[in-house]
């Protein structure tokens, strides 16, 4: 349908049944409510009520980590040292405490129809300490293939797919900020996740940031599936980057958000069985491996859509 067209009202000028009966004809016709009369500039600012606000509060940005982006110092954190341990570290600044949205002394009050939007980012580097991690013999990702060598021996590789992990908790009970939980659509690492392993259901990661340690190379030329003698390939370390994320979230609930904060630990690598994609904690990876964290932000929008 092409844009509905009516003269406007003028100052001085009455407007009785007869117009309000037009306009509302107008728009019970077939169509009428498409993009040339409800989008394309159909209305203008007078249109809404300046009482509802589309952005209801802004949080942040706050500080994250230790707020040097010079690196200096920086804060770290290490793989698990035991199998079965499952505890994530808090993004915290240099002195340990913990750094994060919090919202105690202002809650965010939520109700039905309200989004939730958070940003956040970080300054991170993967530290070996000199190690090669993929050596190890129960590392996940490694592979032995034969070389050139008379007798064959063996190269190892790795498909180079570990990964620390971030991931967003929030406290919706009290100002206490006492019972931090994983937020939707979001688990924290799960005992047990899948066949002994400890980790978390892919799709259960949809508030999370994966920060790659390393890389592998190798300037090997394979020869009838071998490959030369001595050539175990060579890790690369990545430096310092600045992963970031973002997730949103509607409420179809009432409740209040009294804190936000981020979360890591690692090092995890992808799995799969017969069902569906894990990740999974790979604990040959000993506590030489640490990432390393300084500077950061988060921030916080409350908008209303419905």
């Amino acid at each position: 349908m092409s844009r509905i067209q009516r003269p406007r009202v003028n100052p001085g000028e009455v407007i009785d049944s007869t117009d309000i009966n037009n306009t509302y004809n107008d728009y019970q016709q077939p169509g009428a409510l498409d993009a040339n009369n409800t989008r394309d500039q159909a209305f203008g600012l007078p249109h809404f009520d300046p009482s509802v606000r589309m952005v209801k509060k802004v949080v942040g940005p706050v500080l994250l980590g230790t707020g040097d982006k010079a690196h200096p110092g920086a804060t770290f954190v290490t793989v698990p040292a035991l199998a079965g341990g499952t505890a994530a570290h808090i993004i915290s600044d240099g002195a340990g405490n913990p750094t994060f949205l919090n919202m105690a002394s202002d809650p965010m009050q939520m109700v039905p129809g309200d989004c939730l939007r958070l940003w956040w980012n970080l300054s991170m580097e993967h530290d070996r300490n000199g190690t090669t991690p993929y050596l190890r013999a129960s590392a996940m990702g490694r592979y032995t293939i034969p070389n050139l060598a008379s007798p064959p021996g063996q190269v190892i590789i790795s498909d180079g797919f570990h990964f620390w992990c971030c991931w967003l908790q929030w406290d919706i009970t009290s100002a206490a900020l006492g019972n931090f939980v994983a937020v939707p659509d979001q688990s924290n690492i799960v005992t047990n996740v899948k066949a002994g392993y400890n980790g978390m259901l892919v799709r259960q990661m949809g508030a999370s940031t994966t920060v790659s340690p390393w890389m592998t190379t190798s300037f090997g030329f394979a020869d009838a599936g071998r490959m030369p003698a001595g050539n175990q390939g060579q890790i690369r370390d990545h430096g310092y980057f600045a992963p970031y994320g973002m997730w949103a979230y509607e409420s179809t609930t009432t409740f209040t958000i009294y804190g936000i904060r981020l979360v890591v630990a690692g090092i995890f690598h992808p799995r799969s069985d017969a069902v569906e994609n894990f990740i999974a904690l790979d604990y040959t990876q000993a506590a030489d491996n640490e990432l390393h964290y300084t500077s950061g932000r988060m921030q916080a929008i409350q908008m209303r859509m419905l």
